[in-house]
């Protein structure tokens, strides 16, 4: 099923560098339990499109 919203192409960059920051500072361990982290919060915005639209001001 599609999901009903995407990520900007700042967003997705983001997350690329994360991951990328993640697996160098903490190994491959800690990058797979935060790549499923970011697969459940995905869900969780799937399911509540409203979260999908909160930004952090500033």
């Amino acid at each position: 099923m599609p999901k009903p919203w995407r990520l900007t192409r700042q967003a997705e960059r983001s997350l690329v560098e994360i991951a990328r920051w993640t697996l160098e500072t903490f190994g491959p361990r800690q990058a797979e339990a935060y790549d499923s982290g970011l697969g459940r919060l995905d869900d969780l915005v799937g399911h509540d499109h409203a979260m999908s639209l909160l930004r952090p001001q500033g």
